[in-house]
């Protein structure tokens, strides 16, 4: 439906003759187009085309097309991928040819204007998904809070992440993160041009997204490219690969291709839809036994002593990240659709105890006794997916921000979002059996941008409510830093703008509050408290280092 309505806007435009906005960039002018009060512009490269040759290689600039305009009227391809994700956040078209990004300004925005920018990192566990979609699309943004946002691509899959080859010309990986930190460089280079401020820039992402923005504040080379963090549903307990499991990996979709391992000509000539073809099979091979919650994120970041020395949740425990605000949270039913993913039709008893073993092979009898099964008959995927939400995402996600407050200076807020979305079409049918009534992974992207009506649905008065409140929370955190303060431009609803309660910082003390995303919204206290006093001490979130409930207090 968003689509079409883009292509009815190019048409009239270009019947009309009416000129679209132009902008100076470092390469040339681009031209976008004008819709629903912003400016848009579609598809700008920000690096040159990872194909032929530059196929595992770092991002190289962009060529310039000067004198000539760039015409940044339509969406681009997604990067190359199946994407079998909700309704509205698939890319209409993919290419090994990704590397674009997508700009939205408020209609007053010049060069000089200083509006802070938001660049948002895009999840699908590293093998899907794209910038920018009908559900993660700037216009209410930009256009109510004087924000420049930023949507990106970048390599997924094995196209993105490969590890092959000892010569000069290996594949070294995490090609997806370097992709994101040469988006972020193109914004410092660029953004002013369009009305942003280069000195405000807050990066968020959601899921894989998340991900993603924890490496880049861990990393010293990211460090100057950004100035504030949103973590949007980090499944912390999944691991990053250790450059041998990369390795295995590598091999074995070297063996797919009919390649000698490590011999990158011979994987460079491969189609995109062999090397695809081949990433899926694979990413299905058991890589580590003892780390079998790799399985769920098969392609993805590798701690390569580089681009990344550890473990997100590490680099949190121990301080070793940059001072800077940040906001992290997770939703209220994380995992339940990897749970159901993994196992399609109910699963009994058994089942559960040889998932729990096979995981926690020395904590068996310890998660059994606090995640007891339900009873006989009944559908064991129900409490499986709770024990998954605490261990995977919520727990992890407190023993990071405990981390966080513990160490440094940083200013971090805490959030949950637990409101059940009134238009649960939006899930598709693969995914409206098990969300209609739970809170998934990702179900809070609607209200953080506002889009549920580019999908054709329309929100109740309160979702009204709380989509205005979270927009603006995100976004008074872009312009200062705390999501308390920022800008004071129009509401969409009557309700939030002078009623925005106080949402406490999340500190090292006893009072761990965190703001409560539901209808109504509420600050509350020491979220899951006695679940995640469990999965501290048994000290399962990193191998190496431990924080417990009682250091914290």
């Amino acid at each position: 439906m968003h689509f079409t309505l883009l292509l009815i806007f190019s048409i009239i435009s270009n019947t009309l003759c009416v000129p679209g906005p132009i902008v100076k960039t470092s390469n040339g002018p681009v031209e976008g187009i004008y819709m629903d009060m912003v400016k848009v512009f579609f598809g700008i490269p920000y690096a040159s085309p990872p194909i032929g040759d530059n196929r595992w290689c770092p991002p190289k600039p962009a060529k310039p097309w000067a004198p000539s305009v760039l015409q940044a009227t339509k969406p681009p391809p997604g990067c190359y991928q199946h994407c079998d994700l909700p309704p509205y956040t698939c890319p209409d078209s993919v290419s090994e040819d990704c590397l674009y990004l997508t700009v939205f300004t408020p209609l007053t925005a010049v060069n000089g204007s200083k509006f802070p920018v938001m660049m948002f990192i895009h999840g699908g566990n590293f093998i899907t998904g794209s910038g920018y979609t009908e559900l993660t699309d700037g216009r209410f943004m930009s256009n109510y809070t004087n924000t420049v946002t930023v949507f990106i691509n970048y390599r997924l899959g094995a196209f993105g992440f490969l590890v092959a080859g000892t010569k000069s010309d290996a594949a070294i990986g995490n090609y997806g993160i370097m992709d994101q930190r040469a988006a972020m460089d193109w914004i410092q280079s660029n953004i002013e041009a369009f009305g942003g401020d280069p000195d405000k820039v807050t990066i968020f992402g959601q899921s894989a997204g998340s991900q993603s923005v924890a490496i880049h504040l861990a990393t010293d080379k990211s460090k100057h490219l950004f100035h504030r963090a949103i973590i949007e549903s980090f499944p912390y307990s999944v691991p990053f690969k250790t450059p041998w499991e990369a390795v295995i990996l590598g091999n074995d979709l070297a063996d797919d291709l009919n390649c000698t391992h490590g011999d990158m000509k011979c994987l460079r000539s491969a189609s995109p839809e062999s090397v695809y073809a081949a990433q899926g099979q694979s990413g299905g091979v058991i890589i580590n036994p003892l780390r079998l919650l790799e399985e769920f994120e098969p392609w993805g970041p590798v701690v390569d002593g580089k681009d990344i020395t550890k473990q997100s949740v590490d680099s949190f425990m121990k301080g070793e990240y940059q001072d800077k605000p940040i906001m992290m949270g997770t939703t209220s039913d994380e995992a339940r659709i990897y749970i159901f993913g993994a196992f399609p039709d109910p699963a009994n008893i058994i089942q559960v105890y040889e998932f729990v073993l096979a995981v926690f092979p020395t904590h068996f009898f310890k998660v059994i006794e606090e995640y007891p099964p339900g009873p006989p008959g009944s559908d064991q995927r129900e409490p499986l997916s709770t024990a998954a939400h605490h261990f995977v995402f919520a727990c992890p996600t407190r023993a990071a921000l405990r981390g966080v407050a513990r160490h440094g200076n940083n200013k971090v807020w805490m959030y949950l979002y637990d409101h059940v979305m009134s238009f649960h079409k939006a899930w598709g049918p693969s995914w409206e059996s098990m969300c209609t009534t739970h809170v998934c992974h990702g179900a809070e992207l609607p209200f953080v941008f506002h889009t549920a009506t580019n999908g054709g649905y329309n929100y109740t008065p309160d979702e009204l409510v709380l989509t205005d409140t979270m927009l603006y929370y995100w976004t008074n955190f872009a312009h200062t830093g705390n999501p308390n303060n920022g800008q004071t431009k129009k509401s969409a609803t009557s309700y939030v703008h002078n009623r925005l309660q106080n949402w406490p910082e999340y500190s090292n003390s006893s009072n761990w509050s965190y703001m409560h995303f539901t209808t109504p919204s509420r600050v509350d206290k020491d979220y899951l408290s006695k679940k995640c006093d469990f999965w501290d001490t048994l000290d399962v979130y990193s191998r190496k280092y431990r924080i417990l409930h009682k250091s914290c207090q």
